[in-house]
């Protein structure tokens, strides 16, 4: 006896139905990954005339950051739904479109457009609507409108919610209450709870209760999760067993270069550590504790691991590990890689960015850098244009073509050039969070040249390094009331320091620092007061300011 085929799946030639199409789409996109033709099927797809494939559409774009576009399909996906989405029985996918929407909105920033559609999504049973609200509300200074959100979703037993109902209480001094919430849940076997719960404990003063600590942030540790690995190893050298923390260190550390995933307690649970809001069709949720520096827990294993080897005498081992933390971006990892002169054999050492050094015949030094005369082409060959602005990849990127039309990730932007309305580049503007994997690498063009000067080379690009200076976002150091701040140079002579990218200041005490534009240094300079370039580095550079006033 042969199956019927049932009509509302094909018809009598066998066409597949729409929503077929709308889970084959689905298939496709999830397993696209960095395929060379994903972005033009994922343009394809985009102008799908079904609502399910749109949406599916959006929460890829969502994954790829890329909000803006995720918004506008995702909106078409509400728009065609129409009154199937109002009048359907499982509201589930209709809840997860209209979340992504708020998510895209926030994303973006249009916050007074994300507000409603949050609540929206709320109003649907989207826990993750209910958190990014609550993350929103925070943002907009109503922590008992976020706190409510929360307990609400927390009491019908989301997990995420609860986590971070118990980081707003946490937050706002109520640590008992916190601890409860976070019990409770690692009690009856969530991992995530145990994470968060032990962290808490580990990091308040003066009431530290460092065994209860231990307790949680091993059993978390033991399923695999990286962070509660990292904040454990930390915890028992700071303890004094040194051996039980390099072992833990040792655990996470080792899973550099592969993705963390962490075994779960339950189905669902997420341990990320990352905050800022999220796509729906996973397990990740805000408001968590943000990692150590902005690096990954295995990244900062790494370097806490150099330390405890350095200290106790083992420089060979603790330099392989030191390495490793630098070539994960690890920032203090890095300035001390620089510190100690160590460039890794990669071919870094000799490149430099096309069209930094010298000037091609007949060009002019300012104009070919700033481009602000005739708003052609790129301010150097490398840069990359995205948006409204040109950007600078990594030293060497260059030499690797991108694929499809995919922007340019965060971590490998050098800085970049905003354009204006005419097309005409302003300033360049250096990425406050990028970090170089090498510290052959400099950080910026000026730190190029800077290395270039300090090996004795780079005597043709002086005029080249002056129209620079002058066209680049420099950070100086300030005190609280915004009153420059002085160093002692190499000689003793009291200096003002200004860095030409955020790493650089990581070397000097904390301060307020204001970006100021490299041509108002002698202005800003305090009388007979010089100007001290990225002090404490290799490369450090002291400008006479009385020249530069002419």
């Amino acid at each position: 006896m042969t199956e019927e085929t049932s009509p509302s799946r094909t018809d009598h030639h066998g066409a597949r139905t729409p929503e077929e199409f709308a889970l084959i789409h689905e298939d496709v996109l999830r397993v696209l990954g960095e395929h060379p033709q994903a972005d033009t099927l994922l343009r394809r797809l985009a102008q799908s005339p079904n609502p399910r494939t749109l949406s599916a559409v959006g929460e890829k774009l969502l994954r790829q950051e890329r909000p803006e576009e995720a918004a506008q399909v995702l909106r078409e996906a509400l728009r065609l739904a129409g009154d199937e989405a109002l009048s359907a029985e499982d509201e589930a996918p209709f809840a997860e479109t209209v979340t992504n929407l708020g998510v895209a909105l926030l994303m973006s920033d249009r916050l007074d457009e994300a507000e409603p559609v949050l609540r929206r999504g709320a109003e649907l049973g989207s826990p993750l609507a209910a958190t990014n609200l609550a993350a929103l509300l925070l943002r907009r200074g109503d922590p008992q409108g976020a706190e409510r959100l929360c307990a609400r979703a927390a009491e019908a037993g989301d997990l995420a919610s609860v986590l971070n109902l118990a980081t707003i209480l946490h937050g706002t001094g109520r640590h008992h209450e916190a601890h409860d919430r976070l019990r409770t849940a690692a009690e009856s076997g969530e991992l995530p709870a145990a994470a968060l719960l032990g962290s808490f404990l580990a990091e308040e003063t003066p009431a530290q209760d460092l065994p209860a600590a231990r307790h949680w942030l091993t059993m978390a540790a033991r399923s695999g999760d990286t962070g509660s690995e990292l904040r454990l190893g930390r915890l028992l050298a700071s303890a004094g067993d040194r051996e039980q923390a390099r072992r833990w260190l040792t655990r996470a550390a080792e899973k550099l270069g592969r993705q963390d995933k962490p075994r779960q307690g339950k189905p669902g649970n997420g341990m990320r550590q990352e905050g800022g809001p999220r796509p729906t069709g996973g397990d990740d949720f805000t408001m968590r504790v943000p990692g150590p520096s902005g690096s990954s827990p295995s990244a900062q294993a790494a370097y806490f691991l150099s330390r405890l080897h350095g200290e106790e005498g083992d420089t060979e081992e603790g330099l392989r590990w030191l390495r490793l933390a630098a070539r994960a971006r690890v920032p203090e990892a890095v300035l001390q890689c620089m510190d100690l002169n160590e460039e890794e054999a990669r071919n870094d050492e000799d490149m430099m960015w096309a069209g930094l050094t010298g000037a091609e015949p007949g060009d002019s030094d300012e104009q070919t850098l700033t481009n602000t005369s005739d708003g052609n082409g790129p301010p150097l060959p490398d840069a990359i244009r995205q948006g409204q602005w040109y950007l600078l990849p990594e030293q060497g990127l260059a030499l690797r073509e991108t694929q499809g039309n995919q922007d340019l990730p965060t971590e490998l932007m050098v800085g970049g050039w905003r354009l204006d309305e005419d097309g005409r580049c302003g300033p360049f503007e250096p990425n406050p969070h990028y970090v170089p994997d090498s510290a052959a690498k400099p950080t910026d063009p000026l730190h190029a040249l800077l290395r270039l000067f300090a090996q004795g080379k780079g005597q043709g690009s002086v005029d080249r390094f002056q129209a620079l200076l002058r066209h680049t976002v420099l950070e100086v150091a300030c005190d609280d009331q915004g009153q420059p701040l002085l160093v002692s140079a190499p000689d003793g002579t009291p200096c003002l320091p200004v860095v030409t990218a955020a790493l650089h200041a990581r070397r000097l005490p904390p301060a307020r620092w204001e970006r100021v534009l490299g041509r108002a240094l002698p202005e800003i300079a305090p009388a007979d007061v010089d100007i001290l370039l990225n002090p404490g580095d290799g490369a450090q550079l002291r400008l006479l300011t009385e020249p530069l006033r002419r």
